[in-house]
């Protein structure tokens, strides 16, 4: 007897938890079932495009499942989109955390800005400017591939890892430069009139000589505007070139240095006059060019 009793509670024990998981599988559906969502954090990317991806599957009407696909799904997220979170304002109620991807560079693509990450990803298509953020001149690119979300094509891929280089180092020093502009010879940056050629290498050796660099000129020589060769300074100890800009109204005055364009002497040097070995090897300045030579020693991080 009592065998068959136990054989007749089975069945209904097995009903009763197949009844417990629908309903409770139903009442998961209808109390977190979402009516309310709130999407923060966007700055300079497309709230609707973060909206769109998150409901273009069924299931993103419960918000059990939002929080599952903002945190875990491996789905691509839209390009500009670093990690989004998921907080319950109530079971039906959510709010969606965003962090964009940080840019490190802009250029100019069909009259807008043309936003890209360190590793050459675009991310943001706007008209709007990004504060901090560099614009870079000369990049070549093949505009009618680029993609959003995707590496822009470019004839030199190194240049995104020089303008990482470059961009870490200037914020490190707190450094703002006017202009940034690739070419191929690596990079060159502009402060006002000061043009910075720094090539393609040694950007930490090259940038930790500038601060030291633009305050003396910015001292001894207020306003003047010229070329700084920083391209080859790891090849040397000591030896750094800036061939002032010639004005026009220049060209008929006699090519004499005046007392203003005597070399700049570090204190260090004992007031000697570098040599020609010390000096950095670059062509002969072009005829009626003033040329200010001076020394610097490497500075230490």
């Amino acid at each position: 007897m009592a065998k068959r009793r136990k054989k007749q509670i089975w069945p209904k024990v097995i009903l009763t938890i197949v009844l417990s998981v629908i309903l409770l599988f139903m009442l998961l559906l209808l109390l977190f079932h979402v009516k309310e969502m709130e999407v923060h954090g966007i700055m300079h990317s497309s709230k609707k495009e973060v909206v769109q991806w998150i409901k273009k599957d069924k299931l993103s009407s419960n918000a059990l499942y939002v929080w599952w696909k903002c945190k875990y799904s491996k789905e691509a997220k839209p390009a500009a989109i670093d990690k989004m979170d998921v907080k319950f304002k109530l079971p039906w109620s959510i709010q969606v955390k965003v962090v964009e991807k940080k840019p490190i560079g802009y250029v100019d693509y069909n009259n807008q800005y043309l936003y890209f990450t360190q590793g050459g990803i675009a991310i943001y298509r706007t008209e709007q400017k990004i504060e901090n953020v560099s614009y870079i001149e000369g990049m070549e690119l093949n505009g009618s591939k680029v993609k959003m979300g995707k590496k822009i094509p470019v004839s030199d891929e190194k240049v995104f890892q020089r303008i990482v280089d470059a961009s870490e180092l200037l914020e490190k020093l707190n450094l703002k430069p006017d202009r940034v502009v690739c070419n191929g010879n690596g990079l060159n940056i502009y402060f006002k009139g000061v043009e910075v050629l720094l090539g393609k290498n040694d950007y930490d050796v090259k940038f930790a000589q500038l601060p030291p660099i633009l305050k003396i000129l910015k001292e001894k020589y207020p306003g003047l505007e010229g070329t700084l060769y920083l391209e080859h300074y790891e090849k040397i100890e000591k030896g750094i070139r800036f061939v002032p800009t010639k004005k026009e109204d220049d060209s008929t005055k006699e090519s004499k240095p005046t007392e203003e364009e005597e070399p700049i002497v570090n204190d260090q040097t004992g007031g000697e006059v570098p040599t020609e070995g010390e000096q950095i090897e670059e062509e002969e300045p072009a005829e009626n060019t003033e040329v200010i030579e001076y020394t610097i020693d490497q500075v230490e991080e």
